[in-house]
């Protein structure tokens, strides 16, 4: 899949998301820098491992919300913000996998994905 596919389309801004909407926030310009450099890529891996793009922007949604609410201390955790995000977006696939667990036709549990 190229890198300009509409398969894995994000807004070219964090603040595009309306994550935030309803609470008064001003952009860190260092936060809105490293959207558009990890957003994209964390994006693909939600959609890989999760198996739908709806539930992979939900994902990264949540993580952006979180990082922009927490960006001050974010920006002084071990390893930097970028192990930090990866971290927290991994923790946030689990999470939602988990969370969305479906019966299969004979019973038996598997993660629900739905390729959107």
């Amino acid at each position: 899949m190229s890198e300009d596919s509409d398969a894995h389309t994000l807004p070219t801004s964090f603040e595009d998301l309306n994550a935030l909407h309803g609470i008064h926030y001003e952009m860190p310009t260092t936060l809105d820098a490293f959207y558009r450099q990890y957003a994209r890529p964390q994006l693909r891996y939600a959609a890989t491992m999760l198996g739908s793009e709806k539930a992979a922007k939900a994902v990264v949604r949540s993580l952006y919300t979180h990082l922009a609410l927490n960006w001050k201390a974010v920006l002084l955790e071990e390893g930097g913000p970028e192990a930090y995000a990866w971290r927290a977006l991994k923790l946030r696939v689990e999470t939602h996998a988990r969370m969305t667990i479906a019966p299969t036709a004979d019973g038996r549990s598997r993660t629900a994905s739905t390729n959107d």
